[in-house]
């Protein structure tokens, strides 16, 4: 709830693995109507990778979520 707590920058997402790394995904709402980002509002994403994540082999250790800071406050 927090005054300026919105972006209108582009948000990207890297997966860290055991053995592997996701590339750079842009993250996009599933709700093509909606403006993501904004504050007091939750936005449902999904991500496609090109690496296989799963508990034995490669398994998520975490997750890098990033800005291209292209506006002020971002």
């Amino acid at each position: 709830n927090e005054q300026g707590a919105d972006t209108d920058s582009d948000i990207y997402i890297s997966i860290i693995g055991t053995n592997a790394n996701s590339t750079r995904k842009a993250l996009r709402s599933i709700d093509p109507s909606m403006n993501a980002f904004e504050r007091n509002q939750v936005d449902i994403c999904m991500i496609y990778t090109n690496v296989k994540f799963d508990e034995t082999e490669n398994s998520i250790q975490g997750i890098e979520v990033m800005n291209d800071g292209q506006w002020v406050g971002s």
